[in-house]
């Protein structure tokens, strides 16, 4: 398990999985640790991933150039499924969807 924890100091760590920055002596944090793994099995995506494909997928969408695409590789459509993913996995995440 230490390979997927990132000491921040104070006792603190960051879960390379999930993203989770958390006290593992906290009964409570360990509990929401956990829980977010839960998730993830589940197939919801953490919070920043899914941010991440959301704007990469507007920004492909729109042919935004700050996005950095090949020409050619993708196309609006590739990048409105990008955010149509990234709104299922929220939904998922939010227990709205039952997977």
């Amino acid at each position: 398990m230490d390979n997927v924890i990132i000491l921040k100091g104070n006792g603190i760590v960051e879960c390379r999985i999930c993203g989770l920055n958390f006290l593992p002596e906290l009964a409570e944090d360990k509990e929401r640790h956990e829980h977010e793994h839960r998730k993830i099995i589940s197939g919801s995506l953490p919070y920043e991933i899914r941010e991440f494909l959301k704007s990469f997928g507007w920004a492909v969408a729109h042919g935004e150039a700050r996005a950095n695409v090949p020409k050619g590789k993708w196309t609006p459509e590739i990048g409105k499924r990008a955010v149509v993913f990234a709104w299922w996995t929220r939904a998922v995440s939010n227990g709205i969807l039952d997977v």
